[in-house]
């Protein structure tokens, strides 16, 4: 039974998230509504948190708690004990990756605001921040309200960790995946399959 507050998730997430685990990826969750639903218990919700800000001045993370800070000060009186603030994609990019280390998954909520107040622009979406130089990360951004045509509104913004805008293709560091919602439903293996199949585009890409 689910609660009001609680976020129903497909068999085929989860079968991704085993999937992901017993072969020892890292993951991140974004966004997140329900932390204890997707988390394991043993994780430290203060560390395996975040909770993305942008805006015209600066685009920030802030790491520790899921609220969404309401203006670029009150960001950056977030930061304690327990919560950092990451302020700029290189800085976003060495949170992340050094939250990684120590956590299997992640869990953070993105600046749905930004997007919105942007007449839902590509380079107000979700932010995914990549370093071509580093050959150890390679990410894949699942959404089904992604667009491959530059020309439409998008839900990713890819950006590299000097803050230059990428084109929504796949690449030596990152793979976009445009999730189909009714085929998530219906087939339990459809994450891993599709999975599977950037890997396989990845070897020919580096072939």
């Amino acid at each position: 039974m689910l609660t009001k507050d609680a976020a129903p998730v497909i068999p085929s997430f989860f079968h991704l998230v085993n999937y992901l685990c017993e072969r020892g990826f890292k993951w991140l969750l974004k966004p997140i509504k329900k932390l204890d639903f997707f988390l394991p218990q043993k994780l430290n919700p203060d560390i395996c948190t975040g909770a993305f800000f942008r805006s015209s001045d600066s685009d920030a993370l802030v790491l520790g708690s899921t609220e969404l800070p309401s203006s670029f000060q009150q960001k950056l009186s977030y930061s304690g004990p327990l919560k950092r603030t990451a302020v700029g994609y290189q800085n976003i990019y060495d949170a992340i990756k050094d939250a990684l280390k120590e956590n299997v998954c992640l869990g953070f909520t993105d600046y749905y605001h930004w997007w919105f107040s942007n007449n839902e622009a590509g380079w107000a979406g979700k932010l995914l921040v990549v370093d071509p130089n580093d050959t150890e990360i390679y990410q894949i951004f699942f959404d089904d309200n992604v667009s491959l045509d530059e020309r439409e509104k998008n839900i990713v913004d890819v950006r590299t960790t000097g803050g230059m805008r990428l084109k929504i293709s796949n690449s030596e560091n990152f793979a976009i995946v445009k999730v189909i919602p009714a085929y998530a439903v219906i087939n339990d293996n459809y994450f891993i399959n599709e999975l599977l199949e950037v890997f396989s585009n990845k070897t020919k890409f580096e072939a």
